[in-house]
C-alpha cells in the first residue's frame, strides 16, 4: 500500500472513530469530510474507489452510529454514506 493510501485509510479510520465519541459536534464535519473524500475518488467507476474499500470494515459501526443519532441533517448525511457503502458491497 502506498503512503498516500495509508494516509487515506488512517484519515477515514479517524473520522469513523470521531463518530463513536460523545462529542456530537464532531459528527457533521467528520461526515462532510468522508463525503468529500468519497466524491473526490469517484471520477471513474471501473473499480471500487479506495475510500469505499477502506470504509468497508466500518459499515456495521456506521449503522450503529446512525441508529443513535438525533433526526436531522447530520443523520441524513450519515444515511447517504451508509447507503453508498451498502450499494457498493452488496
Amino acid at each position: 500500500m502506498s503512503e498516500e493510501d495509508k494516509k487515506l485509510e488512517e484519515d477515514l479510520n479517524m473520522l469513523v472513530q470521531r463518530l463513536t465519541e460523545n462529542n456530537t459536534s464532531l459528527y457533521q464535519p467528520s461526515l462532510e469530510t468522508m463525503r468529500t473524500l468519497i466524491r473526490a475518488s469517484t471520477t471513474s467507476m471501473t473499480s471500487v474507489p479506495k475510500p469505499l474499500k477502506f470504509m468497508r470494515p466500518h459499515y456495521a459501526k456506521m449503522k450503529q452510529v446512525f441508529e443513535k443519532m438525533e433526526p436531522g441533517p447530520t443523520k441524513r448525511l450519515c444515511a447517504d454514506i451508509i447507503s453508498v457503502l451498502g450499494d457498493v458491497f452488496r
